[in-house]
């Protein structure tokens, strides 16, 4: 099926973000999907690029790949970027720097989709990775919007600062975090989260031992955006769901862990009337398939095409869901 794709702006809080509406050509879409981006500073596509403030340069144009491919299925797909910011309102404009301010963008993406597509009848709202917890925090924290589904692609089951604990085992031995040859003590490493948790500062004496990139080095701002990202634990915020709930995972995905897909689906049966879940052994954090072999720094960089089952998995489950 051709798409038709075109650029909208999506404004809130004093900012204006890049956005971008994708639709099929020939025929009347029954639903509308929200993408809601991770984290760091991605561009409309979901490319990664250092001159707009990330520590990484990825191209993995998962977004992009997403949306045509959501839309030649008959979807509407709206999609939005972090990097290319512009400033409308510098009084307001702080506030969306904050984490409830990803909730306030999410929410106004998905009235511009609904004013883009008149008529459209439902909206499903489908966050990847940290995206996932933003759409949460919007579910939980404005019940009334207008939502008809909750998709959590790659999303995290656990609260941030668990998930980097998580995330540096591997590289431990013998009691030692190895961070790209900074070396430190791992019950040191778990510390320094727990008194950031509790908004403290991380004392010297552990500081001085982490990398100059690390979350321990971030200044206050940063931190004070993680420290409220890390108050969702996202188990708990879908038990709360009372929508239909799918979960989208890849087996080879080293940011956001496979058994966080486990604990987000025992979550959400405490109320969600329909539960389900896409779990594709072979992909990774942007859906992409990991050849075998892969080092971990590759796996993240691949810029392959996203595997289409992921669209499949996602547009028969919406049908699905139609009346």
């Amino acid at each position: 099926m051709k798409v038709n794709e075109r650029l909208l702006g999506l404004e809130f809080s004093g900012v204006r973000l890049p956005a971008a509406l994708t639709l099929p050509e020939d025929s009347v879409p029954k639903w509308g999907v929200v993408l809601v981006p991770g984290s760091f500073y991605s561009d409309l596509d979901g490319n990664y690029a250092q001159k707009d403030g990330n520590p990484f340069e990825a191209r993995p144009h998962t977004y992009a790949d997403l949306a045509g491919q959501l839309a030649g299925r008959g979807l509407a797909v709206l999609r939005y970027g972090r990097a290319g910011k512009t400033i409308v309102d510098p009084e307001k404009a702080p506030a969306a720097g904050k984490f409830a301010g990803r909730a306030e963008e999410a929410a106004r993406a998905c009235q511009v989709l609904r004013e883009a597509v008149p008529g459209l009848g439902r909206t499903a709202l489908a966050g990847h990775s940290e995206g996932a917890a933003v759409g949460l925090l919007l579910l939980t924290s404005q019940p009334d919007i207008p939502v008809n589904a909750y998709i959590s692609l790659s999303g995290p089951g656990r609260r941030f600062f668990d998930i980097m604990i998580e995330q540096a085992a591997p590289s431990v031995r013998d009691g030692i975090l190895d961070m790209m040859g900074f070396r430190i003590l791992f019950d040191d490493f778990k510390e320094s989260f727990r008194v950031i948790r509790e908004g403290r500062p991380v004392p010297e004496r552990i500081r001085k031992f982490m990398p100059p990139f690390s979350i321990q080095a971030m200044p206050t701002s940063a931190l004070e955006y993680l420290r409220d990202y890390d108050r969702l634990d996202p188990a708990l915020a879908i038990a709360g769901l009372s929508l239909p709930v799918l979960i989208v995972q890849g087996g080879q995905d080293l940011s956001v862990l496979p058994d966080s897909a486990d604990r987000l689906f025992a979550a959400a049966k405490e109320k969600s009337p329909i539960i389900d879940r896409a779990f594709f052994p072979e992909l990774n954090h942007f859906y992409k398939v990991v050849p075998p072999g892969t080092p971990p720094q590759m796996n993240f960089e691949l810029e392959t095409e996203t595997d289409e089952r992921v669209a499949r998995a996602i547009s028969d489950w919406l049908d699905r869901l139609t009346p």
